[in-house]
């Protein structure tokens, strides 16, 4: 079996990486933490449309 990364879905936590057996993941750069805040940006996007809808 083979690891990939589904990126929709990856939020660039870094929890992969400990529990994987073979200690094949790793994080590399500053892309990381760029797409952490991407996906907060999102998030507060979705919230404050919620909150807009009620």
């Amino acid at each position: 079996m083979r690891a990939r990364v589904i990126e929709e879905r990856c939020v660039g936590c870094g929890a992969c990486i400990s529990v994987c057996p073979q200690r094949a993941i790793e994080m590399v750069g500053k892309k990381n933490i760029e797409k952490i805040e991407g996906k907060i940006d999102e998030l507060i996007e979705r919230i404050s449309k919620i909150r807009r809808e009620m």
